[in-house]
């Protein structure tokens, strides 16, 4: 396992905390991970609603998240990561209970990692989301 790998572990076990964007929008954390996949539960917020359902930028904020962590599962250490293009497609109203969301890697080559997610309320599929990761080396400083 490497620096990633380790960081999910932190997130699903509670000793590593969230990046502090995601504490400030109450994403929640990670529950499971495997090589190639990611899960987690997020209860619904009715504050966040607009008008009747969860406003879906929401969405695509636990979307980026899922798909980031489901990136995170196959990174080799010193390989950083960043999200080019995400599409979701809303496939029902949010209207109130806990989200399933489920991450995983669909294709992986050397300079990207395509990811998809998909959210469930109890057993029906509401929303879909998919993103294209570029993968990058971190630069060392010059002397």
């Amino acid at each position: 396992m490497g620096f990633w790998q380790d960081m999910l572990d932190g997130y699903v076990n509670g000793t590593t905390p969230e990046p502090l964007a995601n504490q400030k929008l109450g994403l929640g954390t990670l529950d499971a991970w495997h090589p190639g996949h990611v899960s987690k539960r997020w209860t619904v917020d009715p504050e966040l609603f607009h008008g009747r359902a969860l406003f879906g930028g929401y969405i695509a904020g636990l979307a980026d998240q899922v798909l980031g962590l489901a990136a995170m599962t196959v990174l080799e250490d010193g390989v950083f990561f960043g999200t080019t293009d995400m599409t979701i497609h809303y496939l029902a109203p949010v209207t109130g209970g806990e989200l399933r969301i489920e991450g995983s890697v669909v294709k992986q080559r050397k300079k990207s990692i395509f990811v998809e997610c998909c959210f469930y309320l109890q057993n029906d599929l509401v929303a879909k989301a998919s993103a294209t990761q570029v993968l990058y080396e971190q630069k060392k400083p010059a002397n």
